[in-house]
């Protein structure tokens, strides 16, 4: 494997982990925003849970109703299986003036997203602030890839072919963070997210992906350097965790919360949790 291929690994891994950092990002709040808008939200008045049920205790019985639920889904709210995700396909096509990467992934599984711990929850009625802190064991990532890659490398194109399968542990993954829910100050009987803090950490990241078209030391090397890059990534990018949730993720999840009042949420919680805990998912 020559030194030009080399930065142009460098580069493609640059770039799939600012991916993966939007995952991580997202993942604690994606279950708290993604299902909830003002028409999915319907509950019986005669017996309102907001009445004995704070946010907390509402938010922690959803999140352990999901945990139980992952590895079935929920078609009424179509939340796919979890407990493994899967997915038979999926082609991308990643292209700007810098930088072309067309290709394909196959038979992609992502497993241990439902063996999340509370290592702390708690919640403050006075200032609504939620606090967290979850962990995961281990997540891991299989699939087979089909890329082909150009970029530019000190202003000369260098092309890539990738051929092989990708294998991805993340060990020791922990989020810690809090966030204010509170009234909007903005839209009237609505809720916004504010105040918002996460860290994450990871103990471990072991990559032994395999290309078909290098040999075995240049898969070794490129695994090797995958792994540790991917620690120290995780350290540098703590300060800026907050700004990438900001930008890309907070206006959505706000938008989404436009005309829900913290009854209809806490309502919302508890409804759909009953709702899981009925599916009666035992796999």
């Amino acid at each position: 494997m020559s030194w030009i291929q080399f930065e142009h690994c460098q580069r493609t891994t640059k770039t799939m982990n600012k991916k993966w950092s939007k995952f991580l990002t997202i993942f604690v709040l994606a279950i708290l925003a993604s299902q909830v808008s003002s028409a999915a939200i319907n509950y019986d008045d005669s017996a309102d849970p907001a009445e004995t049920i704070d946010f907390g205790t509402a938010l922690k019985m959803f999140y352990m109703a999901f945990q139980r639920l992952m590895p079935c889904g929920y078609p009424p709210l179509n939340i796919p299986v979890l407990a493994p995700f899967t997915m038979d396909f999926y082609s991308f096509n990643l292209t700007n003036g810098y930088y072309s990467v067309v290709g394909n992934v196959s038979n992609f599984m992502v497993t241990g997203l439902n063996n999340f711990k509370f290592l702390g929850f708690a919640y403050n009625s006075t200032t609504n602030r939620t606090s967290f802190d979850i962990f995961f064991p281990q997540v891991q990532m299989l699939a087979e890839s089909q890329m082909d890659a150009m970029a530019f490398v000190a202003g000369y194109p260098v092309r890539m072919a990738d051929s092989g399968l990708l294998d991805v542990k993340v060990q020791d993954f922990r989020m810690v963070g809090d966030l204010v829910l509170s009234p909007s100050t903005v839209e009237p009987n609505s809720l916004e997210i504010s105040d918002f803090v996460l860290h994450f950490s990871i103990g471990d990241a072991i990559y032994n992906n395999w290309n078909n078209l290098w040999d075995i030391s240049g898969n070794n090397f490129i695994n090797k350097f995958a792994g540790e890059f991917t620690k120290m990534w995780v350290q540098q990018i703590q300060a800026q965790v907050e700004q990438i949730y900001a930008q890309l993720m907070l206006p959505i999840v706000n938008g989404k919360l436009v005309g829900i009042t913290m009854e209809d949420l806490i309502n919302f919680f508890v409804e759909e949790s009953i709702q899981f805990n009925m599916a009666n998912c035992t796999l």
